[in-house]
Protein backbone atom coordinates (compact mmCIF):
# COMPACT_ATOMS: atom_id res chain seq x y z
CA UNK A 1 0.00 0.00 0.00
CA UNK A 2 2.09 3.21 -0.79
CA UNK A 3 -0.16 6.32 0.83
CA UNK A 4 0.17 9.99 -0.83
CA UNK A 5 0.53 13.41 0.49
CA UNK A 6 2.21 14.17 4.39
CA UNK A 7 -0.49 13.37 6.51
CA UNK A 8 -1.77 10.43 3.63
CA UNK A 9 -4.57 11.90 1.73
CA UNK A 10 -5.00 8.80 -0.30
CA UNK A 11 -3.59 5.23 -1.51
CA UNK A 12 -2.81 2.95 -4.00
CA UNK A 13 -2.54 -0.80 -3.64
CA UNK A 14 -0.51 -2.44 -6.01
CA UNK A 15 -1.65 -5.90 -7.92
CA UNK A 16 -0.95 -9.10 -5.56
CA UNK A 17 -1.87 -11.66 -3.33
CA UNK A 18 -3.39 -10.22 0.32
CA UNK A 19 -4.96 -11.46 3.59
CA UNK A 20 -7.38 -8.98 5.12
CA UNK A 21 -7.31 -5.33 3.72
CA UNK A 22 -9.27 -2.37 5.53
CA UNK A 23 -9.16 0.93 3.25
CA UNK A 24 -9.28 4.31 5.54
CA UNK A 25 -8.40 6.47 2.89
CA UNK A 26 -9.58 6.88 -1.11
CA UNK A 27 -7.75 4.50 -2.64
CA UNK A 28 -7.32 3.01 -6.06
CA UNK A 29 -6.70 -0.56 -6.05
CA UNK A 30 -5.26 -2.92 -8.75
CA UNK A 31 -6.57 -6.56 -9.73
CA UNK A 32 -5.56 -8.96 -7.45
CA UNK A 33 -6.36 -12.08 -4.79
CA UNK A 34 -8.19 -11.08 -1.22
CA UNK A 35 -9.26 -12.46 1.85
CA UNK A 36 -10.82 -9.72 2.38
CA UNK A 37 -11.56 -6.08 0.75
CA UNK A 38 -13.06 -3.73 3.76
CA UNK A 39 -13.76 0.36 3.61
CA UNK A 40 -13.16 1.52 7.17
CA UNK A 41 -14.22 5.46 7.00
CA UNK A 42 -16.99 7.25 5.73
CA UNK A 43 -17.37 9.55 2.60
CA UNK A 44 -14.56 6.97 0.75
CA UNK A 45 -13.95 6.83 -3.37
CA UNK A 46 -12.39 3.59 -3.95
CA UNK A 47 -11.09 2.87 -7.25
CA UNK A 48 -10.84 -0.35 -8.66
CA UNK A 49 -8.80 -0.36 -11.93
CA UNK A 50 -9.63 -2.52 -15.04
CA UNK A 51 -8.96 -6.51 -14.31
CA UNK A 52 -10.23 -9.78 -12.15
CA UNK A 53 -10.80 -9.54 -8.32
CA UNK A 54 -10.99 -12.91 -6.58
CA UNK A 55 -11.78 -13.30 -3.15
CA UNK A 56 -11.20 -16.59 -0.59
CA UNK A 57 -12.45 -15.04 2.53
CA UNK A 58 -15.15 -13.12 3.78
CA UNK A 59 -15.03 -10.99 0.74
CA UNK A 60 -15.80 -7.29 0.16
CA UNK A 61 -17.39 -5.14 2.76
CA UNK A 62 -18.76 -1.55 2.95
CA UNK A 63 -18.92 -0.47 6.50
CA UNK A 64 -19.39 2.97 6.20
CA UNK A 65 -21.54 5.72 5.18
CA UNK A 66 -21.10 7.29 2.14
CA UNK A 67 -18.65 5.07 0.07
CA UNK A 68 -18.19 5.31 -3.50
CA UNK A 69 -16.88 2.49 -5.82
CA UNK A 70 -15.93 2.96 -8.87
CA UNK A 71 -14.06 1.36 -12.19
CA UNK A 72 -15.05 -0.07 -15.50
CA UNK A 73 -13.76 -3.50 -17.04
CA UNK A 74 -13.99 -5.10 -13.82
CA UNK A 75 -15.16 -8.94 -12.67
CA UNK A 76 -15.66 -10.06 -9.36
CA UNK A 77 -14.86 -13.66 -8.53
CA UNK A 78 -16.06 -14.46 -5.23
CA UNK A 79 -15.21 -18.20 -4.17
CA UNK A 80 -14.01 -20.43 -1.22
CA UNK A 81 -10.62 -20.91 0.22
CA UNK A 82 -8.45 -20.90 3.05
CA UNK A 83 -5.97 -18.22 3.56
CA UNK A 84 -5.22 -16.71 0.25
CA UNK A 85 -5.73 -20.17 -1.13
CA UNK A 86 -8.65 -19.93 -3.45
CA UNK A 87 -10.40 -22.95 -4.17
CA UNK A 88 -13.94 -24.43 -5.43
CA UNK A 89 -16.74 -24.49 -3.21
CA UNK A 90 -18.20 -27.77 -4.07
CA UNK A 91 -19.13 -29.45 -7.61
CA UNK A 92 -20.47 -28.51 -10.03
CA UNK A 93 -22.61 -30.81 -12.52
CA UNK A 94 -23.45 -28.91 -15.72
CA UNK A 95 -26.93 -29.77 -16.93
CA UNK A 96 -27.30 -31.56 -20.16
CA UNK A 97 -30.79 -29.85 -21.44
CA UNK A 98 -30.75 -26.29 -19.78
CA UNK A 99 -27.55 -23.43 -20.74
CA UNK A 100 -27.21 -21.87 -16.93
CA UNK A 101 -28.49 -25.26 -15.56
CA UNK A 102 -26.32 -27.58 -12.92
CA UNK A 103 -26.23 -28.84 -9.58
CA UNK A 104 -23.77 -28.97 -7.00
CA UNK A 105 -22.72 -32.07 -5.04
CA UNK A 106 -23.72 -31.94 -1.21
CA UNK A 107 -20.44 -30.68 -0.07
CA UNK A 108 -20.99 -26.85 -1.33
CA UNK A 109 -19.80 -24.43 0.90
CA UNK A 110 -20.48 -20.72 2.20
CA UNK A 111 -18.13 -18.06 0.16
CA UNK A 112 -17.48 -15.06 -0.15
CA UNK A 113 -19.92 -12.52 -0.42
CA UNK A 114 -20.64 -8.70 -1.03
CA UNK A 115 -21.74 -6.90 1.79
CA UNK A 116 -22.78 -2.96 1.77
CA UNK A 117 -23.57 -2.33 5.25
CA UNK A 118 -23.25 1.53 4.61
CA UNK A 119 -25.12 3.83 2.33
CA UNK A 120 -22.98 3.21 -0.98
CA UNK A 121 -22.59 4.26 -4.96
CA UNK A 122 -22.09 1.84 -7.11
CA UNK A 123 -20.69 2.92 -9.81
CA UNK A 124 -19.19 -0.15 -11.27
CA UNK A 125 -18.51 -1.90 -15.30
CA UNK A 126 -18.38 -5.03 -16.13
CA UNK A 127 -15.83 -5.23 -19.16
CA UNK A 128 -17.28 -5.01 -22.46
CA UNK A 129 -18.46 -7.61 -24.98
CA UNK A 130 -21.62 -10.03 -24.83
CA UNK A 131 -23.42 -10.74 -21.44
CA UNK A 132 -20.43 -9.62 -19.59
CA UNK A 133 -20.29 -10.39 -15.88
CA UNK A 134 -19.63 -7.91 -13.04
CA UNK A 135 -19.98 -9.88 -9.55
CA UNK A 136 -19.18 -14.09 -10.43
CA UNK A 137 -20.09 -16.12 -7.54
CA UNK A 138 -18.67 -19.30 -7.50
CA UNK A 139 -21.47 -21.72 -9.10
CA UNK A 140 -21.31 -23.51 -5.78
CA UNK A 141 -21.35 -21.06 -3.25
CA UNK A 142 -23.98 -21.72 -1.04
CA UNK A 143 -23.80 -17.97 0.77
CA UNK A 144 -27.53 -17.00 1.49
CA UNK A 145 -26.11 -13.29 1.84
CA UNK A 146 -24.21 -13.49 -1.10
CA UNK A 147 -24.67 -9.77 -2.44
CA UNK A 148 -26.18 -8.08 0.80
CA UNK A 149 -27.75 -4.53 0.82
CA UNK A 150 -28.90 -3.17 4.70
CA UNK A 151 -31.04 -0.59 4.89
CA UNK A 152 -29.08 2.07 4.44
CA UNK A 153 -29.17 0.87 0.40
CA UNK A 154 -27.63 1.39 -3.06
CA UNK A 155 -27.37 3.87 -5.46
CA UNK A 156 -25.57 4.53 -8.45
CA UNK A 157 -24.74 6.97 -11.53
CA UNK A 158 -26.24 7.55 -14.98
CA UNK A 159 -25.35 4.47 -16.28
CA UNK A 160 -24.00 1.92 -13.72
CA UNK A 161 -23.95 -0.79 -12.64
CA UNK A 162 -23.30 -2.59 -15.82
CA UNK A 163 -23.23 -6.39 -15.85
CA UNK A 164 -24.65 -9.38 -14.48
CA UNK A 165 -24.80 -10.50 -11.09
CA UNK A 166 -24.39 -14.78 -11.10
CA UNK A 167 -24.93 -16.24 -7.93
CA UNK A 168 -26.33 -19.79 -8.83
CA UNK A 169 -26.58 -21.45 -5.28
CA UNK A 170 -26.21 -18.24 -3.36
CA UNK A 171 -28.42 -15.65 -2.14
CA UNK A 172 -29.45 -11.89 -2.78
CA UNK A 173 -30.66 -10.01 0.43
CA UNK A 174 -32.36 -6.17 0.46
CA UNK A 175 -32.91 -4.33 3.26
CA UNK A 176 -33.33 -0.99 1.24
CA UNK A 177 -35.57 0.96 -1.25
CA UNK A 178 -33.40 0.40 -4.49
CA UNK A 179 -32.76 -0.13 -8.35
CA UNK A 180 -29.53 0.14 -8.31
CA UNK A 181 -28.77 -4.13 -7.87
CA UNK A 182 -26.53 -5.15 -10.95
CA UNK A 183 -28.53 -6.20 -14.01
CA UNK A 184 -29.40 -8.91 -15.40
CA UNK A 185 -29.64 -11.48 -12.52
CA UNK A 186 -29.24 -15.02 -12.21
CA UNK A 187 -28.98 -15.90 -7.99
CA UNK A 188 -30.77 -19.01 -6.55
CA UNK A 189 -33.12 -16.79 -3.89
CA UNK A 190 -33.80 -13.10 -3.38
CA UNK A 191 -34.67 -12.43 -0.07
CA UNK A 192 -36.28 -8.43 0.36
CA UNK A 193 -38.16 -6.22 3.24
CA UNK A 194 -38.93 -3.39 1.09
CA UNK A 195 -41.95 -2.24 -1.12
CA UNK A 196 -39.88 0.07 -3.33
CA UNK A 197 -37.40 -2.41 -5.00
CA UNK A 198 -36.80 -2.93 -8.69
CA UNK A 199 -34.57 -5.31 -10.04
CA UNK A 200 -33.15 -5.38 -13.92
CA UNK A 201 -33.39 -1.86 -16.19
CA UNK A 202 -36.05 0.01 -16.33
CA UNK A 203 -37.60 -2.16 -19.71
CA UNK A 204 -37.29 -5.03 -18.08
CA UNK A 205 -37.30 -4.55 -14.23
CA UNK A 206 -39.46 -6.97 -11.81
CA UNK A 207 -40.99 -4.92 -8.93
CA UNK A 208 -41.32 -6.25 -5.90
CA UNK A 209 -43.89 -5.29 -2.95
CA UNK A 210 -43.65 -5.68 0.53
CA UNK A 211 -42.75 -9.02 2.15
CA UNK A 212 -40.43 -10.25 4.40
CA UNK A 213 -39.28 -13.03 1.89
CA UNK A 214 -38.83 -12.79 -2.40
CA UNK A 215 -40.36 -15.25 -4.97
CA UNK A 216 -37.88 -18.26 -3.47
CA UNK A 217 -36.00 -19.53 -6.54
CA UNK A 218 -35.41 -16.64 -9.24
CA UNK A 219 -33.37 -18.66 -11.36
CA UNK A 220 -32.25 -22.51 -10.50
Amino acid sequence: LTATGSPATSATLASGVYGNVTLDLPTTVNPGEFESLTVGNTNETITFNAGTYIFDGSGIDVNATGTTLTGTGLTFYMTCGSGTTPASCGTWTPSSTQPTGGTCSSTNSSGSEVQMNGSTTLNLGAPTGTNPVLFFFDRCNSNSNAFYVDSQGVTAGSGYPTGMLYAHSGGLQINASTSSIPSPLLVGSIDYNNQSIVLGSATGSVALTSGTSGPGTLVN
